[in-house]
């Protein structure tokens, strides 16, 4: 009767551990991919055709604009993180790749809301009023996941 009450806990265990990790699973929301994104700006502020083709220029320039600052990015962390190498990092070399890290991403942010800006052009006066309303979720919309506080 023992190994009966044991077994039985366990599949009960089990169960709960289950239902507990596809709970996890369907409870995190996805980010949304960045056609679904787009698709979202143009719903939202009701874009004519050409007004899309216009958002869509401005998307590939943007895109651009930020891969290549991405670039810049990794190359700049990845001689930041060099500096470890060394038995002892040089304190200026480390304090100036923090600052280069700190002004790209200040570049990073500033190629964000002038991409918005240039959106803001195409808009008709009617559209505007949509147009605030979206600047009110770009924040949540635009920004990466956060990773889960294990994942950190």
């Amino acid at each position: 009767m023992e190994k009966t009450k044991l077994l039985t806990w366990c599949v009960i265990g089990l169960i709960v551990l289950n239902m507990g990790v596809l709970g996890f699973v369907f409870s995190r929301r996805p980010p949304f991919p960045p056609e679904r994104k787009r698709d979202i700006v143009i719903e939202q502020l009701h874009l004519n055709d050409n007004q899309i083709q216009q958002y869509d220029q401005i998307i590939h320039l943007h895109r651009s604009q930020i891969r290549n600052l991405e670039t810049k990015i990794h190359t700049a962390k990845s001689q930041l993180y060099l500096q470890l190498l060394r038995n002892e990092p040089e304190n200026k070399a480390t304090d100036s790749l923090i600052d280069v890290l700190s002004g790209y991403h200040a570049q990073v942010e500033r190629t964000h809301f002038e991409h918005f800006e240039s959106l803001k052009k195409i808009c008709t006066k009617a559209q505007m009023q949509n147009f605030n309303a979206l600047t009110e979720e770009l924040a949540d919309l635009f920004s990466r996941p956060q990773m889960p506080p294990h994942e950190r």
